[in-house]
């Protein structure tokens, strides 16, 4: 058997195979998918697959001329960070494969069970159907990952364990929710009809590293199923079954207001972290409280000791002028996670209604509600 072998860009080798990593299934479940596939007709690519999310990423600049094996994921990317030198070779030996460079050498074995898998995943025939397309990808990717943190991976309904993408009449959507916070993102996009789909959060990481560029995103659905690609990266994989709640439904209607106070993203957020020293899980959170001052946050816990931060930076906006005092108590935590998912350098509005109503904070493009914490 003639050797078959690629010379590559060692950086752009390891970059791309830290994004296809993302699809690799974890140590222990499905051994023979902890595998990447180094394969491709003209480029070079590889792909991961857990057997269900597949993610194909073509390397830089490369070319490949014949080469198809399957190597240990987690030890070549090893191999690739810790070596010098700007290219690197792989060769097929046929029972193993080397990699090297000028100045150090590895050999790994193949693996034929993995690549033949993986390869059946990575290149099954199926119907794919357009269903909507971004101009940017970075910005699908970003808002994506903004609301994630607001999932509920415990909850009896799938749907809410991931994160719902919408795309209706230009809009897109991404939401997330949970028991206690819904958080949603909005940018543009376009589709020939509505489009409603929840992504799983293997489907979400997998994003969130890929797409890092201002590029067009294409998505198209088949038989349940999803896949994305701005031409480097493609990912694939199910869709999440079950039913989302009616998320604008949930957001209180401007019209209901009776506050709404403005400030500065990262202000407010230093201001949180620091109530949130004198809390733990008895305490009941962070109280809010808006008077003629400004707003100040005020904890509490046994043992620990007791916080009040005044936040004189901010102004109360609208018409209808608030009627002060107005508190309410909020989870420290949760609205830690609310601003840090915000621009650090923007404006947020906090919007209330009363102490037993949900909370609106807005900035930009991305609304998140809070529900207050309930007295024991």
């Amino acid at each position: 058997m003639k050797p078959t072998g690629v010379s590559v860009n060692r950086k752009a080798l390891a970059e791309a195979l830290a994004v296809a990593m993302t699809g690799a299934a974890s140590r222990g479940v499905k051994p023979h998918l902890e595998y990447v596939l180094l394969h491709g007709t003209e480029s070079l690519l590889l792909t991961c697959s857990d057997g269900e999310v597949t993610v194909t990423r073509v390397v830089t600049d490369s070319e490949n001329e014949g080469l198809e094996v399957a190597l240990p994921a987690k030890r070549l990317h090893q191999i690739l960070t810790k070596l010098t030198g700007d290219t690197v070779e792989i060769t097929d030996n046929g029972g193993t494969v080397a990699v090297w460079t000028d100045r150090a050498e590895f050999t790994l074995p193949r693996n034929d069970e993995a690549r033949v898998a993986i390869k059946d995943l990575a290149m099954a025939k199926r119907k794919w159907g357009r269903s909507w397309k971004a101009q940017h990808a970075e910005r699908v990717a970003r808002d994506i990952g903004r609301v994630a943190w607001s999932t509920d991976p415990n909850s009896r309904s799938p749907a809410l364990g991931g994160v719902m993408i919408e795309v209706t009449s230009g809009s897109f959507s991404a939401v997330a929710t949970n028991a206690s916070t819904l958080t949603a993102a909005q940018g543009t996009a376009t589709a020939e009809a509505s489009v409603a789909m929840v992504l799983s959060m293997r489907m979400v990481t997998a994003i969130q590293r890929a797409y890092d560029r201002p590029i067009d995103l294409s998505v198209y659905t088949c038989d349940g199923l999803v896949m994305m690609t701005d031409g480097t990266t493609t990912i694939s994989g199910p869709t999440v079954m079950g039913r989302f709640p009616d998320w604008r439904a949930v957001v209180p209607a401007s019209g209901t207001q009776r506050l709404r106070w403005r400030t500065n993203v990262g202000a407010l957020l230093s201001a949180v972290r620091q109530a949130q020293i004198c809390t733990n899980e008895e305490s009941g959170g962070i109280v809010w409280e808006w008077d003629d001052r400004g707003l100040s946050l005020q904890s509490q816990a046994a043992e620990i000791g007791q916080g009040d931060i005044t936040l004189y930076l901010g102004a109360y906006r609208g018409t209808t002028k608030p009627d002060l005092p107005m508190r309410v108590t909020l989870d420290g935590e949760f609205c830690q996670q609310i601003l840090t998912a915000m621009d650090k350098e923007a404006d947020v509005d906090v919007v209330v209604i009363d102490s037993e109503s949900a909370v609106k904070f807005e900035s930009g493009e991305i609304t998140t509600i809070i529900m207050p914490m309930t007295k024991e």
